[in-house]
């Protein structure tokens, strides 16, 4: 295997690689929900992992989570805004809690689902 280099600042040389075709990186919920399979569900987690469909599985699962958070706290800062006067601070704190309460149930509702 041959390896390409390009030049990088002064006299240093960089390998540049290609990820292979179809492979995404896992995001928090997609790890998450490995771990919780591979600790609670060894089974499924092994058969899935024989079969071949983890890695669909985990990239469908932070696919949903990511999708279902996004709108889950969208509709949730749309039913309750910050009451007007707070400070920048205070209006941070309530924008955390709406996203931490999403999360919550994000985690329950697809990432923790046997």
């Amino acid at each position: 295997m041959d390896i390409v280099y390009k030049k990088g600042e002064g006299s240093m040389l960089i390998p540049e690689f290609e990820s292979p075709k179809g492979i995404r990186q896992t995001g928090k919920y997609g790890t998450m929900r490995k771990c919780y399979l591979f600790r609670n569900h060894r089974h499924r987690y092994e058969d899935m992992l024989l079969e071949g469909t983890l890695s669909e599985h985990i990239q469908k699962i932070d696919s949903e989570a990511v999708d279902m958070l996004a709108r889950l706290t969208e509709r949730m800062e749309r039913e309750n805004p910050p009451p007007e006067g707070l400070s920048f601070q205070e209006r941070t704190i309530h924008f955390r809690e709406i996203h931490l309460e999403a999360e919550r149930i994000v985690l329950d509702e697809i990432v923790y689902w046997p």
